[in-house]
């Protein structure tokens, strides 16, 4: 019963602010998708050391977020510049480690970087920059994202 209470309590409080940092998009959402994404890749960097890989964490969560930091900003040419310089720092790094498979915890770390931050990245892109792209109006950025939920929950 105390899980009940929990849970719609979360609801109750969780559902609404969500429905605000969505709709109310900018600063909000993409504080959000820090925080978001952060806890996806910490989350996913412990799988992979469970599972017997060393991925560079501190790399790889500074690589994300910066990352995010440049989708955030719009259209922007140096989104592939930058990746191409932390793969390159990631597999240089992992060349002078030793410290298990070089190929395993280069993988893990580009794939902690890769999996929660483009995913999220591209629904904070979706939400900041649609109206620029297809519609006039900022808030259909925050409709469109509203919509993609809904149709997951």
């Amino acid at each position: 019963m105390k899980e009940l209470a929990v849970r719609v309590a979360v609801a109750v409080v969780g559902i609404p602010l969500l429905l605000f940092i969505i709709l109310k998009g900018g600063l909000y959402f993409y504080l959000f998708s820090v925080v978001v994404t952060v806890i996806g890749q910490w989350e996913m960097y412990q799988l992979l050391r469970q599972k017997g890989s060393k991925p560079m964490m501190v790399a790889g969560l500074f690589s994300g977020q910066v990352l995010l930091a440049l989708v955030y900003t719009g259209p922007n040419a140096l989104l592939f510049f930058v990746l191409l310089l932390f793969v390159i720092f990631i597999f240089g790094a992992e060349m002078f480690k030793n410290n298990g498979s070089p190929l395993i915890n280069t993988s893990a770390t580009l794939s902690g970087i890769v999996y929660p931050t483009f995913f999220w990245g591209s629904l904070l892109f979706l939400r900041e920059n649609v109206a620029t792209l297809f519609a006039k109006d900022y808030s259909f950025g925050g409709k469109f994202v509203l919509l993609m939920f809904v149709a997951i929950w």
